[in-house]
């Protein structure tokens, strides 16, 4: 007995579908999911279709389509009457997909009818539909041939915009030839079409496409697709014709036959299509025995996905032929890794090592500016060493992170795909490999596992030590000063179970908002995440006395250093029982030995209350600083020792007291940067807070004196706030620059300064730092304020955001690239010489005018790419004769490391100082 489903009122619908166009994206998501569980009717689709164009959004989009799931025929065909067909052109063929994938014999016949009874103002979105219909309909959908069927597709293959479209489901429907008088003249058109080089490569590829659905109309039409490979034609559309091929299993085997010609752009595409059908596979791999597919031209990669095929058969076959070709590869990792070592620590060309990561790891890995964010980020791994990378690109199966386990899938029509799973809902799953991103039907799965292997093949000491060494170096280049210390020795506890009175007891950890590659004042650090590793944090003993940690975790442990260091960075800085749980605030807590080369050692000690304080929560001690924007749960904290010793630091041990205080410690950085018995310049103009006063009040007279205040949650501010943008300003004429992050000193340095410089969401608590920011632009003097400076941070403070800022942000859109226009009607020194427009990759505030805030000229605007709404992002103020300039770009380095952001910040500081033009 069916279940009736609750009736909702006519005027309930009507408020949900004006929620379509409410500027809150949230809101028009909820909107999209509510309509998609209503009973279809043609009011919402109507309400859906018209909404589509706004819906820039990959997630609102994904909704929309959801919205149809029920009734796709009905949408479509509401699509097809849009008074605006071509701002529906990107909905088409989702609509398109889901009819096919939902189509009985009836609805086949009623796709049909309903795309040739289709007005002509909608002739453009005919072949969309039809092509997606048909490159999506199930293997067995076969309507009956009927009047009305036929008739529909006699008067689509009547009309040259549908007629090359149409021919696919004619193929797989007329089987006795009733409309064959009607085919043949489309399918010579279709051929004649295929070679005119006039026509664009994405209309020649569909055509391809097409006549590939009908090749046993005609014999001669796959050896003219295939002629197409290898020759002149252009790669977007042999990368078409490859796809086309490869999505049959006959003709599969046409595009093995053609592999040995193709282009190296088309290797990757034409292998990912072979690899899916063990068929294909197996002839393939009869290519690579007789050596008319070198194994070089493969690459380690193509290999390791042959020798992993999900069709046992074919991977027992493939690892007997790649082996018989190559000799078996060495079984004993560690043999490899020691007879390989010597060779990468010897200089490298770095050059030609930029050359083999083209070649070799950028389809996966990006590095700097090269290569596809599909495995882990190299970016800064330098620091990690030749040697322990070398470890990862021989063994990679060693530490495997989780997200990064290759699954292997195989659908119902035999097709096997590999990959790492993107994303995936109840609907459909996103497999990403090097070939590109796949969505595949849950319900067209047949099997899916787990590979249990990282998705980074195995073989890449094919590349040979001088490969190999000139890829470390290349990667290791620009990180020589510091290097991250493996503790995977010295590890005793997983931070995804409890550390303390028992692993049971999970709460009783620190748990990171993100793992991987961290950076605090420029040092990096690895966070090892609790999925990837048996153990990932050091927890000595020590504790209430019968506390797990105090009864079962060792005293001592030691790690593998094997570099010189002027300094050690210690990522941990708590405990359990810390202080003030445990209130002694000179406590020896822990102890670190490093043994020299040459037999000298040397003891760091660290104590509770000064270095060490509880993980449980945000208790500060003087010798550590607190990375509250690091964790989710408990404190981190990090501090730094120097080294006298000058000599390799070969090993060190690190010892707990056996005491109430359990020291726990994620990760050691070594620096082995220029060792001086006086502060350095730039250390000197880090220092922070009366420090920072004394620098700028003893500052040369003339200087540019700036104050650079940074600090709080969601930005690396040491990174880009001090060290980056320092460095732009400091090139700024007779510039003396600070930093600091103890906003309650503002007070004491403003009065020596010609600008503050707020970059903080930390809070200014002080009433005197607060009232010496409004005294400082009421004197005349300059203000600058920079990202998070912008946001609505302070509810207790409301004269910060209406006097000085003139509104502000609660929200911004997903980190993501979109375009600044600087304004050409606006003049000022500020904006001078900037790009017309710029493409950059940061967080788009939302900024809110205050109506009663002060006055701004609007200098620049950004765009979103989500729903087009555009805010301000530079604009200026003056109160009195002080200057204030307001910037909301500045998330991370993609906005600090570019030209025209560092213009703006130079022009910006100028001109709020009275440096520059003055009008």
């Amino acid at each position: 007995m069916a279940v009736e489903q609750p009736k909702i009122g006519a005027d309930a619908v009507k408020a949900i579908q004006a929620l379509l166009t409410d500027p809150d994206g949230r809101a028009r998501l909820n909107a999209l999911v509510a309509l998609g569980g209503l009973p279809p009717s043609r009011q919402i689709a109507d309400a859906v279709v018209a909404a589509w164009p706004g819906l820039k959004d990959p997630w609102l989009e994904s909704a929309a389509v959801g919205a149809a799931a029920a009734d796709p025929l009905l949408f479509l065909e509401a699509a097809l009457g849009s008074k605006d067909p071509a701002f529906v052109a990107g909905y088409v063929p989702h609509l398109a997909r889901l009819a096919a994938q939902q189509t009985e014999d009836d609805r086949a016949a009623r796709f049909v009818a309903l795309v040739a009874g289709a007005p002509s103002g909608a002739d453009g979105l005919k072949p969309i539909a039809l092509d997606s219909f048909a490159a999506n309909l199930k293997s067995g959908a076969k309507p009956t041939a009927g009047a009305p069927l036929l008739a529909g597709l006699k008067t689509l293959l009547a009309s040259e915009r549908t007629a090359g479209s149409a021919l696919p489901l004619v193929a797989r429907w007329d089987s006795s030839n009733q409309l064959a008088a009607s085919v043949k003249p489309a399918v010579v058109r279709a051929e004649k079409q295929l070679t005119d080089a006039s026509l664009s490569d994405e209309a020649r590829g569909q055509i391809a496409v097409n006549l590939i659905g009908v090749r046993a109309v005609d014999p001669s039409i796959v050896p003219s697709v295939v002629a197409l490979l290898g020759g002149n034609t252009g790669p977007a559309l042999q990368k078409r014709i490859v796809d086309a091929l490869g999505s049959q299993p006959d003709t599969a085997l046409a595009l093995v036959k053609a592999f040995p010609r193709l282009s190296p752009e088309l290797v990757e595409p034409a292998f990912g299509q072979i690899v899916k059908r063990a068929e294909a596979t197996a002839a393939f791999l009869d290519l690579i025995a007789a050596k008319q597919v070198d194994l070089l031209q493969l690459g380690p990669a193509r290999q390791h996905r042959l020798r992993t095929h999900p069709d046992a058969a074919v991977a027992k076959r493939a690892t007997a032929v790649i082996e018989e070709l190559k000799g078996p590869e060495a079984k004993q990792k560690e043999a490899l890794i020691a007879q390989l070592t010597p060779e990468i620590h010897k200089a490298g060309n770095i050059e030609n090592g930029r050359k083999v990561y083209i070649a070799n790891c950028a389809g996966c890995h990006v590095f700097k500016t090269d290569g596809r964010n599909l495995a882990p980020n190299l970016t800064g791994m330098g620091a990690h060493g030749p040697e322990e990378l070398l470890v990862h690109i021989i063994d990679p199966n060693r530490l495997v992170e989780p997200n990064f386990v290759s699954t292997l899938i195989e659908t119902r029509d035999d097709q096997a795909y590999d990959g790492i799973i993107d994303r995936e809902n109840a609907q459909e799953v996103v497999l990403r490999n090097a070939t590109g991103d796949y969505t595949l039907r849950k319900a067209d799965i047949k099997s899916r596992a787990s590979s249990g292997r990282s998705l980074m093949p195995e073989g890449f000491e094919q590349l040979g030590a001088d490969g190999l060494r000139d890829l470390l170096a290349y990667l290791c280049a620009d990180e020589s000063r510091f290097r991250m210390i493996d503790l995977t020795s010295a590890f005793t506890a997983n931070s995804g179970r409890g550390l303390y009175n028992d692993p049971e007891v999970i709460d009783e950890t620190v748990t990171f908002r993100s793992y991987g590659l961290k950076r605090v004042d420029d040092v990096p650090f690895t966070v090892i995440s609790p999925t990837k590793a048996v153990a990932n944090v050091m927890v000595l003993r020590g504790g209430a006395p019968n506390a797990w940690s105090r009864k079962n975790l060792p005293k001592r442990v030691e790690a593998k250093v094997g570099v010189a260091a002027s300094r050690l960075h210690f990522l941990g800085g708590v405990a359990g029982w810390g202080y003030p749980a445990v209130g002694d605030d000179h406590l020896p807590v822990l102890k670190v030995t490093l043994h020299f080369a040459g037999g000298a050692n040397e003891e760091l000690l660290f104590r509770n209350g000064q270095e060490i304080a509880d993980y449980i929560g945000q208790f500060d001690v003087p010798k550590s600083k607190g990375l509250p924007q690091w964790t989710r749960r408990g404190q981190i904290r990090w501090h730094s020792a120097d080294v006298q010793g000058t000599n390799v630091i070969e090993r060190m041990t690190l010892e707990s007291f056996d005491n109430h205080v359990a020291p726990t410690l994620f990760a050691i950085t070594a620096e082995n940067g220029p060792r001086s018995a006086t502060p350095s310049k730039e250390a000197a103009a880090q220092k922070t807070g009366s420090d920072a006063a004394e620098v700028l009040a003893n500052a040369a007279p003339g200087s540019l004196r700036i104050l650079v205040v940074g600090g709080g949650s969601s930005h690396d501010f040491q990174r880009w706030f001090n060290l980056h943008d320092l460095e732009v300003l400091r090139k700024l004429p007779k510039a003396v620059v600070v930093y600091t992050e103890t906003t309650a000193d503002i007070a004491d340095a403003a009065p020596h300064c010609d600008v503050i410089y707020l970059a903080n969401n930390k809070p200014i608590g002080r009433p005197e730092s607060r009232q010496a920011v409004f005294d400082h632009v009421k004197a005349g003097k300059g203000l600058l304020l920079v990202h998070p400076a912008l946001w609505y941070n302070w509810a207790d403070w409301p004269e910060y955001n209406r006097q000085l800022v003139g509104g502000g942000s609660r929200s911004h859109d997903r980190y993501g690239e979109f375009e600044v226009t600087v304004l050409s009607d606006v003049q000022s020194p500020v904006s001078t010489g900037l790009p017309a427009s710029f493409k950059i990759t940061d967080e788009l505030y939302h900024d809110v005018r205050d109506d009663q805030g002060i006055a701004r000229k609007v200098l620049a605007t950004g765009k979103s790419p989500a729903d087009g709404r555009v805010f301000p992002v530079a604009w200026v103020s003056q109160m009195g004769k002080g200057r204030l300039a307001c910037i909301t770009l500045g998330h991370d380095g993609q906005a600090h490391s570019h030209p025209a952001y560092q213009r703006l910040l130079q022009q910006a500081t100028t001109w709020v100082a009275d440096r520059g033009e003055s009008k």
